[in-house]
């Protein structure tokens, strides 16, 4: 907001917390067209979904970002269905990834597409192994889209031992670069290097 000029509002978490459902109710009263926050928002505003005012419009929102905390598939589903009564455009469920080191947003999905999951069998992924599974099967779990890299950040996923480039669909830490990456940690020179200075191997 404060780069493009564009207005915002800010909500206190205790306000939040007190009453969740006041999050969307500013949403429709200000024709909210962007809004952000971590997953438990959403839960929290999905449980609440029976209270909502029967005045709630949510057809003003483009992009209501998940994210700060790993985003649950059943979670966009039962925020998706509890207020699509309400206006709210499932292709507006944005789950995104971001960290404070890259001024925050690294990744996020595309405006207008749906969200996605992956289904893995959870005791392959407990193994540091991706294997595809049915969504059905007891063991398998859900892994949500954080949808492609934003702007001119690169994503990489590197092994940290060797600081390799992993192939897709593989485990490894995630590595990123671009305009939005910090300079460092303040006065933090030893941690500055290790993560801000790391390179993969041979390039």
């Amino acid at each position: 907001p404060l780069w493009s000029g564009a207005p915002a509002h800010l909500m206190t978490p205790d306000d939040f917390a007190r009453r969740p459902l006041r999050w969307l109710e500013a949403v429709s009263d200000l024709r909210g067209t962007h809004t952000a926050a971590p997953n438990l928002a959403y839960e929290l505003c999905a449980r609440a979904a029976a209270g909502a005012p029967d005045g709630l419009d949510l057809s003003s929102l483009r992009a209501a970002i998940s994210g700060s905390e790993p985003v649950r598939w059943d979670t966009v589903q039962r925020f998706a269905a509890a207020f699509a009564p309400f206006g709210l455009d499932r292709r507006a469920i944005s789950p995104g990834y971001g960290l404070a080191e890259n001024t925050l947003k690294a990744s996020g999905s595309r405006s207008g597409d749906e969200p996605r999951a992956l289904w893995l069998s959870a005791t392959a992924l407990a193994d540091r192994r991706v294997v595809a599974a049915d969504p059905a099967d007891p063991d398998a779990t859900s892994v949500v889209s954080c949808g492609p890299a934003d702007g001119l950040t690169e994503v990489t996923i590197v092994d940290p031992g060797t600081r390799t480039r992993r192939p897709d669909e593989t485990i490894g830490e995630i590595w990123l670069t671009g305009p939005c990456a910090a300079q460092g940690y303040w006065q933090r020179p030893a941690e500055t290097a290790q993560t801000f200075e790391a390179t993969i191997a041979g390039g």
